[in-house]
């Protein structure tokens, strides 16, 4: 029974083990074919894996589109400048409260005499999109020139919180010398407001600010024309703002440096007056600076300001104590001061670590005893030892810096009936350093005084005066020199009024150059003059003016010949002393540059002579010594001629000043 069981079971196992297959073929295909189990629910519906691709990417599809064609939600923002102007038209009380009080006006009257109606700025007017056209500042009027040469300590303006350079903080400012030339000019402000009036600025727009004032130069070469114009470098006399163009943010518009253009802004408005007009240097030697001749302006021009005149008055006060004391010099003996601080030993001015004036004048000498036989002897005994006293306190004042007590002593000195030709030399020496120390300190104390009162022309307040210092130029050097005015753009960063949006931009304007001034050589270190003729007429005597420290030095050459450089090196007495009053002696170079070309003797010329009645000149023929020399300055060939040069008033001036 077993057998055939096992029998039936081995004939069929092909054919169940093929009905199996078949049955899990069938499962197979249900579950994964027809009624598959891998179903997620997506979108509210249960999808397969073929479905699912398809309804993301559907999904997808649908968004994209949704996405690209959607439109903002509408947001109602409320334009304030529109609100309060409505607000400012009807009045300022809320509408809930109008009913219950009085109606006010647009624009509130006068509060009281010096008061200004309150305004709104924009309410009276708008400015369209696309309107308004920047204005060119105008050009200023052809500049005036002025010249001279200098010891200053050239410091800069420093505003508040702005760091001094690196060299300013490394190196204690030192007074030098140079040669410098201003240049001046008027500038019709009420002229460039009216411009930007008529180009439609809005009316707080109109208010003009000068940003800065700009030169170029030119140089005359040796053929006499002038070079191209070249820009003059920035002084350090006068203020430096620094000025940036805005920095506009591509994505939004906005003004990423606005803090920045908003200090500059503010710095210009606060410092106008230093801007178009800077204050020289403190001078300590040499020329003092003067407003160039600018039309119908003089000092008589600041007497009526009481300021102005009252500097003025001082200024010429010093200028004549200088003088005084110069002649007195150069006379010798001076009137001994009364007893008791008058003249130089009373009150002081208080100048560095001493003072000026100060100290006691010497009593007169007094002996006791007459008797006739050594009354002369004692007498003669104690004045000399007075001297020698006075004269050894007047080294010793002389270190401690007070100059007044120096000018006491030494004029007690010269007053005294004993005194010797050796301490007549040594007090003179005394005054003269003296003299020279109290100039220095009343000149720095003189550039120091303030500043001036604002300039503007006499017969238009609204021409102003506007100037800038060239300390860059060259001694003998001739220039000639064109400005203009630049000024604050009103509408920097303001791109939506605009016709050219690129003008918002620039925070400054350029403005249009000046016609060019006339031409100056500017003060040179040495001047030089014929003397006469050498005794053979081979040669020629001239004499060589140098400038050192504020005072020209005197030296005569002889028998220069053609082809010869004028001047050398020589050791000469200076006017700078030492603590016993004496004067220094100095290698001084009086080599001028100038090479003599040619001498011609007895070279008859003509002198124009004194006008007549009807004020015409005549004119005589003379005979005359003719140098014919190249000036190094330009590279141009002049002439010297000794019957002009005798009556040169600046030799004259020069040698009043030696």
């Amino acid at each position: 029974m077993a057998k055939d069981s096992i029998n039936i079971v081995e004939r069929h196992i092909d054919k169940i083990a093929l009905a199996l297959a078949g049955v899990f073929a069938l499962a197979m295909f249900w579950m994964y074919m027809v009624n598959s189990p891998n179903r997620v629910p997506y979108d509210g519906q249960s999808v397969g894996p073929r479905q699912l691709d398809n309804r993301i990417l559907e999904s997808a599809t649908l968004l994209q589109s949704k996405v690209r064609n959607a439109a903002p939600d509408e947001v109602t923002v409320t334009k304030y400048s529109d609100q309060l102007r409505n607000d400012q038209q009807e009045s300022i009380i809320v509408a809930s409260l109008r009913d219950a009080g009085p109606n006010l006006p647009a624009k509130l009257r006068l509060a009281a005499a010096f008061g200004k109606a309150i305004v709104v700025p924009g309410l009276e007017e708008s400015e369209n999109a696309g309107t308004i056209t920047l204005v060119t500042p105008l050009r200023p009027s052809p500049p005036k020139l002025s010249t001279g040469r200098s010891v200053a300590v050239r410091t800069e303006m420093i505003l508040p919180g702005q760091a001094p350079s690196d060299t300013d903080q490394k190196k204690e400012p030192q007074a030098t010398e140079f040669p410098w030339l201003s240049i001046a000019a008027y500038w019709d402000r009420q002229a460039q407001r009216a411009e930007m009036t008529a180009a439609k600025y809005a009316a707080y727009r109109t208010k003009v600010y000068v940003a800065g004032v700009d030169a170029q130069r030119q140089e005359m070469l040796a053929s006499g024309e002038f070079s191209e114009w070249k820009d003059v470098p920035r002084s350090k006399a006068g203020v430096n703002i620094p000025i940036r163009n805005p920095i506009f943010d591509d994505q939004t518009g906005a003004i990423m440096n606005k803090d920045r253009i908003e200090q500059s802004y503010r710095q210009i408005k606060d410092y106008q007056p230093a801007i178009m007009q800077p204050m020289f240097y403190a001078v300590e030697l040499g020329d003092d600076w003067l407003i160039p001749p600018i039309e119908g302006f003089s000092d008589e021009d600041l007497e009526d300001d009481e300021e102005g005149a009252e500097r003025i008055s001082e200024r010429l006060k010093r200028k004549k104590e200088r003088e005084r004391r110069k002649k007195e010099a150069a006379g010798g003996r001076r009137q001994a001061p009364p007893v008791g601080g008058a003249g130089h030993g009373g009150g002081g001015h208080g100048v560095g670590d001493g003072a000026i004036g100060g100290g006691p004048a010497r009593p007169p000498v007094r002996v006791r005893g007459r008797s006739s036989g050594n009354f002369d002897r004692e007498r003669k005994n104690q004045a000399r030892e007075q001297i020698r006293q006075d004269l050894k306190d007047a080294a010793a004042a002389m270190k401690d810096k007070d100059y007044n007590l120096v000018l006491n002593l030494a004029n007690g000195v010269l007053n005294n009936e004993y005194v010797r030709a050796g301490d007549e030399k040594r007090a003179d020496g005394f005054i003269r350093a003296a003299d020279k120390l109290i100039a220095r300190e009343e000149r720095r104390r003189g550039s120091e005084d303030g500043e001036l009162p604002f300039i503007t022309h006499p017969d238009n307040d609204s021409r102003v005066a506007v100037w800038l210092h060239d300390d860059s130029v060259e001694p003998g050097k001739t220039y000639r020199y064109r400005m203009r005015v630049n000024l604050w753009n009103r509408y920097v960063g303001q791109i939506k009024p605009l016709r050219d949006p690129q003008e918002a931009r620039h925070s400054v304007l350029y403005g249009d150059w000046s016609l060019p001034s006339e031409p100056m050589a500017v003060t040179p270190s040495t001047y030089f003059f014929l003397n006469s003729p050498t005794f053979d007429q081979s040669g020629a005597n001239v004499d060589v003016f140098k400038w050192r420290k504020g005072e020209w030095l005197k030296q005569r050459f002889l028998d220069v010949q053609i082809g010869k450089v004028i001047g050398e090196v020589k050791k000469v007495k200076t006017d700078d002393f030492d603590d016993d009053g004496k004067p220094l002696r100095e290698d001084i170079d009086f080599d001028t540059g100038v090479v003599v070309l040619d001498l011609r003797f007895a070279e008859p010329v003509d002198l124009r002579t004194s006008a007549g009645k009807k004020g015409e000149f005549s004119y005589r023929s003379q005979a005359s010594l003719v140098m014919v020399y190249l000036e190094p300055a330009d590279g141009q060939v002049k002439q010297r001629i000794l019957a002009i040069d005798r009556r040169d008033p600046l030799r004259k001036k020069l040698q009043d000043e030696y």
